[in-house]
């Protein structure tokens, strides 16, 4: 991309079209003027830059090479002509000297570049009064030469023109300045770094082919030679050389180059080579208090420096004798960035490399729950700056960095969040940023600890899934408390310990949504509880005289326990093994009972002694005739009540059995008032009244009519004759076939019809049968409707088809009836056998034209805008607006000349970018797909 004028360059085109001509042209400052041919899509040629060549502008880019494409595959030869542009930076030759000054009779050596390739360069040397030639060399390919030439000896001091022309005359001048007596020089590259090292010594500016020596000063303060050689014709010198480890460290200079020239006498050059150690480190980056290890070598005992501050010394070999070593230290408190870490031996010879501290942060844990106390440390931050702390990018701590970008023991809590794994981060204000990761463990905790059965805990949870219900699990079993997390994965609930004996229990959380599971345990102290029983029936109270078993057992109300029985915090005795005592209340009262073993007690009943009162209890109170019903006598407190007499309208009917049952059956329709009475210590006592009610059984199915259409189904009701919600047990239907007419789904109560009719549907709940009637109508068919053109121009006689189909067998719908309105139109007309409605359509507005279609045992279809009536405008440039030859909607005589011809591609493609803001895109979307592109392009040419 860039070169000398005559060079040969390659050009490579890609992306162009098919079978295209591809023209390599050039910029020669008025035109575009041809250069090579091609053929596309992609291709490469070789081309010669012309010297003519210049640049231009183009999209606000510089260029001078472009290649145009033309015809190809699309559209033959009237595709439009593209091109891609590149830009060949023109590159002066230009000519280097070495050596640039001396003495007459030097060999200087002369190099060229971005001259004509495979030229030939022609060497001058010129000054106000001389202008001769000096020597010549072909160039290469490259347009690159290196040749020497000698300095006449007829010149006079002074400064003189070295020029280069090839035939192309391109030219380069540098200058060299001969000199009246030698100006002797000598460097050493590298001129700084450690002894026992190979370096290159040159030496200029001495007499040509003379005998040169080269000295070293040594640490005794003596000059060793270590060098005897000749000069080249050039005055010049150049050799390697190994720096000897006594070179001296502290005098400067400490090389010399010497010469007894036979014409100038002695000549002398000086420079110096400083010593250093060497250095590396490993690692070269880290946070504060990493271990770094420097090596290398250097003069006896070495001194680290980090940042100009004393961190290691060594004291192991001291002396000036040059050695390995290795010294380590840990890296420390500093911002981040990069510092020098410097190594000074014994000589005071130092020499320094980088290390670059890192920012970092540490956590006093990797994983946790929500709420425990999280202390973040950070290193390498900005220095006596605000540092942020964020918990998954929400901030929850701000704090301030040291003079060394230090903080310490910043405290804050685990948020309330949903288990996982998030970045904790910090970030100061000057940018520096650091992040570790955190873990956040779902956890279930307990309150209190401890506790009896019988008791209310709380449990609380954290690190759930967001508002979702959670189980909970004692010992593994579902205890039915199913508590909802926030929306941060936090509960709270309450449940009572259940029964079990005491010892330790597992309790789990587990997520309904998420499956998060957290475990706790919860320990259950002895528990006792207490019972009291009369003939095997727990009551709570009993007559006077009557003798009652207390019972006691433990915490999983199962296993009996040994315990006092105390009575208005008397004891009157223990129970037996198994866990029961017999006793007798004599007096009428209320009585506390309680159990206590060692220090654990247990409930305490409140129990009342008194005399009986008579309760009578029926197992329903609606009947059918020929139910029965089941009456029940207890006294007060829950005990049967046998022999009791039972009354039906105050006649008696029956006397209770051993347990104070009495059945009866109701074989009469009506309202029945029953009570019981019993002799008790020669009183008569009397219940309750139950009222019975009986009825004949029948049955109400809802609905009773129902009208739907194919396909729909009926979900039944039923009612007994207390107008009670029953369940269906059976459902016949007729007329028809199960699977043909109708399916019946009884579980669901729901019967689904298939076939238009009128059906009698039956239902029982297994007592009574109701009937309802279903009329079940056909579905009413729908439409698909397209129209042609959609599009028309207003005040132009058009000719619009109206195609009808059925939406569901897409058959030819015929006799529909179809209607237009609007923009001045109101036509209607029937569809023929072919399904289709044809009308002249001669618009007077622009507007939409309603479309409206109807027949029997169809649903109506309407399209407001059904037709749109458009205007369309002249292309720029044309007089007439575009038509639409054909009356397909699409207007393909572009200039408006009546006719289609090619110079409508041409103003189509000319302002393909201003019809979408100017005419109704849909008129000319010649592709179909929704917007002008190119491709409406190819689609319109194709239509010629």
């Amino acid at each position: 991309s860039r070169g000398p004028k005559g060079a040969n360059i390659t050009v490579n085109a890609t992306g162009f079209v098919v079978n295209s001509t591809m023209t390599v042209q050039y910029w020669n400052g008025t035109s575009w003027s041809n250069l090579a041919s091609m053929t596309g899509p992609d291709n490469e040629t070789t081309i010669e830059i012309p010297e003519d060549i210049a640049t231009t502008t183009v999209n606000n880019e510089t260029v001078n090479i472009r290649v145009k494409g033309e015809g190809g595959g699309i559209l033959p030869t009237k595709q439009p002509t593209y091109y891609a542009y590149a830009l060949y930076s023109i590159v002066s030759p230009g000519i280097s000297l070495d050596p640039s000054r001396g003495l007459v009779n030097y060999s200087v050596n002369v190099s060229g570049e971005s001259f004509t390739p495979n030229d030939y360069a022609v060497i001058r040397l010129s000054n106000d009064t001389i202008n001769r030639v000096v020597g010549g060399t072909p160039i290469s390919s490259d347009g690159t030469f290196a040749t020497n030439i000698t300095i006449p000896s007829d010149l006079s001091p002074g400064l003189y023109n070295i020029t280069a022309m090839d035939g192309k005359l391109l030219k380069a001048t540098a200058v060299f300045e001969v000199l009246s007596e030698p100006e002797p020089e000598i460097n050493v590259t590298p001129n700084k770094g450690p002894v026992n090292i190979t370096v290159v010594l040159k030496v200029s500016g001495f007499s040509a082919n003379e005998p040169i020596n080269i000295s070293y000063y040594n640490e005794t303060g003596a000059w060793n030679l270590t060098i005897s050689d000749t000069t080249g014709p050039g005055g010049q010198y150049t050799t390697s050389w190994v720096v000897p480890e006594d070179i001296n460290t502290t005098v400067k200079p400490n090389i010399r180059a010497e010469q007894n020239s036979t014409t100038y006498g002695i000549l002398m050059a000086n420079t110096t080579y400083e010593v250093t150690p060497t250095i590396g480190i490993s690692p070269a980056e880290g946070i504060v208090g990493t271990s770094v290890t420097v090596s290398g070598k250097a003069f006896g005992n070495v001194t680290a420096y980090f940042d100009g501050k004393e961190v290691k010394k060594d004291t192991t070999a001291p002396g000036n004798v040059w050695r390995d070593y290795t010294i380590s230290f840990n890296v420390p408190e500093k911002p981040s960035g990069t510092y020098s870490v410097n190594i000074t031996d014994e000589k005071g010879l130092s020499n320094s490399t980088n290390f670059t501290v890192l920012t970092n942060i540490t956590l006093n844990a990797s994983e946790g729950y929500v709420g425990d106390m999280l202390l973040v440390n950070g290193t390498g931050f900005g220095a006596g700056v605000t540092a942020s702390i964020y918990f998954n990018d929400t901030l929850v701590k701000n704090v301030t960095t040291d003079e060394n970008g230090t903080f310490k023991n910043a405290v804050f809590a685990v948020p309330s969040i949903s288990a996982g794994t998030y970045k904790v981060l910090v970030k100061d204000t000057t940018g520096r940023n650091e992040s570790v990761n955190f873990t956040v463990k779902p956890k279930l905790e307990v309150s209190p600890k401890e506790g009896k059965v019988g008791e209310n805990i709380t449990l609380t949870g954290t690190a759930f899934g967001s508002n979702e219900n959670v189980t909970i699990k004692w010992n593994n079993t579902d205890v039915g408390i199913y508590p909802k997390t926030d929306e941060k994965g936090t509960f709270s609930v309450n449940m009572t310990v259940p029964p079990s004996s005491a010892g330790t229990y597992n309790i789990t959380a587990i997520g309904n949504v998420s499956h998060i599971t957290a475990n706790t345990t919860f320990n259950v102290s002895m528990t006792l509880f207490l019972s009291a029983l009369r003939n095997g029936t727990e009551v709570n109270g009993t007559w006077p005289n009557t003798e009652i078993v207390f019972k006691v057992v433990q915490g999983d109300k199962t296993t009996p326990a040994i315990a006092g029985i105390y009575i208005k915090g008397v004891k009157v005795g223990d129970t037996n093994a198994s866990g029961m005592l017999n006793y007798t209340f004599e007096d009428k009262g209320i009585y506390s009972v309680y159990a206590k073993n060692a220090s654990v007690s247990s409930n305490t009943i409140e129990f009342k002694v008194d005399d009986p009162s008579l309760v009578l209890e029926a197992n329903r109170t609606k009947v059918n005739p020929g139910q029965s019903v089941m009456f029940n006598t207890t006294d007060q407190f829950g005990y049967p009540i046998v022999g009791a007499d039972v009354l039906i309208n105050g006649i008696k009917v029956g006397t209770t059995s051993d347990n104070g049952s009495f059945a009866y059956i109701f074989t009469e329709l009506g309202a029945y008032e029953v009570q019981a009475r019993w002799s008790y210590k020669g009183d008569v006592l009397r219940s309750n009244i139950v009222n019975v009610t009986v009825k004949q059984a029948s049955l109400r199915l809802e609905p009773k009519v129902a009208n739907i259409t194919i396909n729909e189904s009926v979900q039944f009701k039923a009612y007994n004759e207390w107008n009670e919600s029953v369940k269906i047990t059976n459902i016949t239907v007729s007329p028809g076939t199960e699977g043909v007419n109708w399916t019946i789904d009884v579980p669901n109560a729901t019967v689904t019809f298939f076939k238009a009719g009128e059906y009698i549907v039956n239902a029982t709940d297994g007592r009574d049968w109701d009937t309802a009637v279903v009329y079940v109508t056909a579905v009413l068919g729908n439409f698909s409707v397209s129209i042609t053109p959609s599009v028309i121009t207003v005040n132009k006689s058009t000719t619009v088809l109206v195609n009808v189909t059925d939406a569901d067998t897409g058959e030819s719908v015929e006799g529909a009836n179809v209607g237009l309105s609007g923009c001045g139109v109101t036509l209607s007309n029937t569809t023929n056998a072919s399904g289709i409605a044809t009308f002249e359509v001669n618009a007077t507005s622009t507007g939409n034209i309603t479309v409206t279609v109807s027949k029997t045992g169809y649903n109506t279809w309407t399209k407001e805008d059904g037709i749109v009536v458009i205007r369309v405008v002249p292309f720029p440039g044309c007089t007439n607006p575009p038509t639409d030859p054909d009356d397909d909607g699409l207007y393909e005589d572009i200039n408006g000349n009546g006719r289609k011809d090619f110079n409508d591609v041409v103003v189509f493609f000319k302002n393909l970018e201003w019809v979408p803001d100017n005419e109704p895109v849909e008129c000319f979307d010649f592709n179909g797909n929704g917007w002008i592109d190119f491709d409406d392009i190819v689609k319109l040419f194709e239509e010629l």
